[in-house]
């Protein structure tokens, strides 16, 4: 049991309302015993006592379910009265983010484990009437974004209903401790002036099926306000700051500061106006190639306006911000700001990770890459904390790895396959999987929104969950998943076994060889393969494997030249199969990393991956027709054939060939080979498995 007494409530008022930020409040008197705090909300909470920060939460987890948090609070309470803060933020639309079902807190406190506080009997409830509701869309995948006015003005107390009863599920990943992180230079400051204004890509803002505000509803666009001005350069200092920098900025005046490396976590800021003013908080991964500051980098609404009224103010944001760059633009009037900061989101479980290495680059990586994986890793794999936040499958299958090497544990593997275990139906053509969970859309069918690879990539993940965790009963408990899916791929095998024209986003990587995936894509058929060898291995049915053998030998008499695989063969207008001549790096790797090829069976394409392949786009210096490969995944997948048959100095190079550039500039590891899209991927973290191997094993390394 969860909860002793608390039960699920919400506001009458907001029911049906988009983007609603709710103050449940109380106060506790402690005494000389011991608190405990549970919490299951929807969409997100954070809890505040005493006008200070404690936690945000809950784990996310799959569609009919909610995860509880407890922990104790003690610690947390002075001696006597203490005010409790529970906000609780609903934006019921579409994301990638979490599955949009009702809103609702569930919460209690207990004093030496009686209940004391509990919802239904002890909060009053009150809606936070600063926080702008009819805005833009964050991006595409992620909701709202973040606009208020300052001081925080509340209505008068709602009336709160008893909501539905909730299936609950525990808190497998570990609360965050919420480490302040601030900024370490000023780099530079200047004016900007309001150029003429550009009609808006307001597409850009639409989320899933085009769900939130109309366009007529949303009260100002600021990404038009942030990209319809002209900065000019007044100072550059790259100055030194610390934890207790402050200063004034006026209208039309910007400031622009770091952090030492990327980081992701919630806004804190402390503010004096001396008039009512207007400031923008904006951020970015990097800055563009001539040193400018882009707000809406990558589709993405990285600022958070505040309005504020002459006084003093502090500020906390409530959505997770991925931060280096620090611009903020004062539109009109003029504060004084002190202790900008960021509350860090990550996970607990890689704070004592290290590295037994004295390679400056080795060690830059690899604590880039546990720096990823603790931003990527908090309550589920995601594939990045910025743009989407979204728990992708095939990013998870690398991930895992990274989890069990840096924790000796699977837990988040755990909550995060787990999630997609238990939840009745995703709206999704029977038996299919979701390319990312939680997540909502809507519209299921032929044209559903789904990636029938990286389902594949589930069961292979799976395989590798049995052998890191033993736990037999979780795999039983997926067998259906399984099978379902299993049966849906039968639909589309053709006479020789080979997947042909499958329905959905047929997803090899991001390169030239995802226009190859049709009619029938032989990465996406060697990936078959693994996937029905991994469920023959979970569930020893032989059918399964014969199915298998039969699989591999086609895809090689069909795609292999004598050289190389090919990628796709297609249809022509008689119905005949004809094999193409589109070769990809990638397609190669997937021949070897799916044990569709070894080294043994084909040793002149191995020989040719280990000479003239490899970072930089090598391939096409002595083969100019094939398609090089591109970080996601078939970098990835490289490196895991060097490591899989001990090309360990290979290995070593190449890591830091890969890599290195990105630890450098952002301290992460990201999602493509440049610096275009997500500086900051869940995946990437994979790397410090391979450092790990070849730093710390004598026989392998030169440390």
């Amino acid at each position: 049991m969860f909860f002793n007494k608390a039960l699920p409530v919400w506001a009458k008022e907001c029911d049906g309302k988009l983007n609603v930020l709710l103050s449940f409040e109380t106060t506790v008197e402690k005494n000389e015993c011991q608190y405990t705090f549970s919490c299951a909300a929807d969409n997100f909470y954070r809890l505040i006592i005493n006008d200070s920060f404690i936690y945000y939460g809950p784990a996310r987890c799959g569609k009919g379910h909610w995860r509880v948090d407890t922990f104790d609070i003690t610690e947390k309470l002075c001696t006597g009265k203490n005010f409790i803060r529970i906000e609780v933020i609903h934006y019921g639309v579409n994301s990638f983010v979490y599955e949009n079902q009702t809103p609702f807190l569930q919460a209690e406190i207990l004093e030496d484990n009686v209940a004391c506080i509990w919802t239904g009997k002890h909060f009053v409830c009150r809606q936070n009437l600063s926080k702008e509701v009819k805005v833009q869309r964050f991006s595409f995948q992620r909701p709202m974004i973040e606009s208020y006015s300052l001081p925080f003005e509340y209505s008068n107390p709602l009336t709160q209903y008893q909501t539905e009863q909730r299936d609950f599920l525990p808190n497998r990943t570990g609360y965050p401790t919420f480490k302040e992180v601030f900024p370490t230079q000023f780099l530079s400051s200047g004016n900007f002036e309001k150029v003429s204004e550009k009609e808006a890509q307001h597409f850009l803002y639409h989320g899933i099926n085009g769900d939130g505000f109309s366009d007529d509803e949303i009260t100002t666009w600021h990404s038009d306000i942030v990209k319809n001005i002209k900065t000019t350069l007044s100072t550059k200092e790259d100055k030194i700051i610390s934890e207790d920098f402050h200063a004034e900025i006026a209208e039309n005046n910007w400031h622009l500061m770091k952090l030492d490396v990327e980081n992701t976590g919630f806004w804190a800021v402390d503010l004096e106006a001396d008039e009512d003013s207007l400031i923008y908080f904006s951020y970015a991964e990097v800055l563009n190639d001539d040193g400018s500051f882009d707000p809406i980098r990558g589709d993405m609404c990285s600022f958070v306006p505040l309005k504020i009224k002459k006084g003093k103010h502090s500020f906390l944001g409530i959505e997770p911000s991925t931060v280096h760059y620090i611009k903020i633009f004062c539109f009109y009037g003029k504060v004084k700001y002190s202790k900008l900061r960021i509350y860090e989101y990550k996970s607990p479980k890689t704070e004592n990770v290290v590295l037994n290495s004295s390679d400056e680059k080795l060690n830059r990586i690899f604590y880039s890459a546990v720096s990823t994986f603790a931003q990527n890793a908090v309550d589920l794999f995601t594939d990045c904390p910025s743009r989407e936040r979204a728990g992708w499958l095939c990013d998870s299958f690398f991930t895992a790895r990274t989890e069990f090497e840096l924790t000796k544990s699977s837990d988040i593997e755990h909550a995060f396959l787990e999630n997609i275990i238990i939840s009745p139906d995703f709206d999704l053509p029977k038996g299919m999987l979701p390319m990312c969970y939680p997540a909502s859309s809507k519209g299921g069918g032929k044209d559903a929104q789904f990636i029938p690879n990286w389902a594949m990539w589930f069961v292979i993940e799976l395989q590798e969950f049995l052998l890191r965790s033993g736990d037999t009963s979780f795999i039983m408990r997926a067998k259906d998943r399984v099978f379902d899916l299993l049966e849906y791929f039968e639909k589309y095998e053709n006479s020789d076994g080979l997947l042909q024209n499958l329905c959905g986003w047929i997803f090899v990587e991001w390169s030239k060889a995802n226009d190859w995936v049709q009619d029938i894509n032989f990465p996406t058929n060697m990936l078959y393969y693994k996937m029905l060898v991994s469920a023959h291995s979970l569930y020893g049915d032989q059918n399964i494997l014969d199915k298998a053998e039969k699989l591999k030998k086609q895809i090689i008499s069909q795609s292999f030249n004598g050289m190389f695989f090919c990628d796709n063969s297609i249809l022509n207008a008689n119905k005949n199969i004809l094999r193409t001549n589109n070769i990809s790096e990638t397609c190669q790797y997937y021949a070897f990393f799916c044990d569709v090829a070894t080294p043994e069976t084909f040793p002149g394409l191995y020989k040719i991956i280990l000479s003239d392949f490899g970072p930089g786009r090598k391939c096409l210096e002595k083969h100019p027709n094939i398609v090089p490969a591109n970080t996601f995944i078939g970098n990835y997948l490289r490196l895991d054939i060097l490591d899989r048959y001990s090309e360990t100095q290979k290995l070593r190079k190449e890591t830091v060939d890969y890599f290195d550039y990105m630890a450098q500039k952002t301290g992460t590891l990201w999602e493509n080979d440049g610096s275009y899209a997500s500086c900051n991927h869940g995946f990437a973290s994979y790397v410090a498995c391979l450092i790990r191997k070849f730093t710390e094993d004598p026989t392998t390394g030169e440390d």
